[in-house]
């Protein structure tokens, strides 16, 4: 069954000082992604990987195209409006201290979503749902009581999950969510959104320009070159044949280190 799919979407920046014409950044894209699916949205800077995730998330509008999510017409709109697609649908941004209360504790930061969108009150239900997502991601115990501000990078990656994963959405795109972690935590990361997709169900994207985490989690590549994707195939075929110029460039890039 398919979670959310866009078809056509075409967007261009107006102009500006910088340019003095319209400058395009997508280009007739068509994105499904289906009910527990893995699917990595992958491209260097530039080639129009934010502009597409703030248009699925109906941040941002686009020029021509549509986008439906399980069969309803999504576009931006007031938040009473789209309060049934926040939770269908969550966020894990690309540098989650940024979004996360210092002062907060870990346990009410991940309960935020589940009285906001789901409207739970009962405190011992919160607590439950909050304490499975937080298993879910393999956090610690101990750190449930623990303030935003002494989270470690990956501690603090691993509680933006849970709480993207607390409302039970369908659907969690993950933007960038192992640049910059070292290789230790970028492996902790990466296991927690498996988890979570095993044992949910919920269907994942995974924005990024770094191939190797695309294949260490998803089942399908999609490329995204100057506002089109180049390529759309599982990820077995796409790195043991890829077609197009773009994908060999980034598969080219990964690092390769001697046995």
């Amino acid at each position: 069954m398919t979670v959310i799919e866009c078809h056509r979407l075409r967007h261009a920046y107006p102009p500006s000082h910088r340019s003095a014409a319209a400058v395009p950044v997508l280009d007739g894209v068509d994105l499904t992604i289906a009910a527990g699916e893995r699917v990595a949205l992958v491209g260097r800077s530039g080639s129009g990987k934010s502009t597409l995730v703030r248009a699925l998330l109906a941040l941002e509008p686009v020029e021509a195209g549509t986008i439906r999510c399980d069969g309803r017409d999504v576009t931006p709109g007031p938040v009473h409006r789209l309060r049934w697609f926040r939770r269908v649908v969550q966020y894990v941004p690309q540098d989650p201290g940024s979004t996360l209360d210092p002062r907060a504790r870990v346990l009410d930061i991940v309960t935020e979503p589940i009285r906001r969108l789901c409207g739970v009150t009962d405190r011992a239900r919160l607590t439950a749902v909050a304490v499975a997502a937080l298993e879910a991601v393999r956090l610690p115990a101990d750190l449930r009581t623990a303030r935003a501000r002494d989270l470690s990078g990956g501690q603090a990656q691993r509680v933006a999950i849970a709480r993207a994963l607390s409302p039970e959405p369908r659907l969690l795109i993950a933007d960038e969510p192992v640049s910059g972690l070292d290789a230790p935590l970028r492996a902790h990361v990466v296991d927690a959104l498996r988890q979570a997709s095993e044992t949910r169900g919920t269907a994942l994207l995974l924005v990024s320009h770094d191939l190797s985490a695309a294949a260490a989690l998803c089942d399908r590549i999609t490329v995204l070159h100057e506002g089109r994707l180049v390529e759309d195939r599982p990820t077995g075929d796409l790195l043991a044949g890829p077609e197009h110029p773009e994908t060999r460039a980034l598969l080219a890039a990964v690092p390769r280190f001697p046995a």
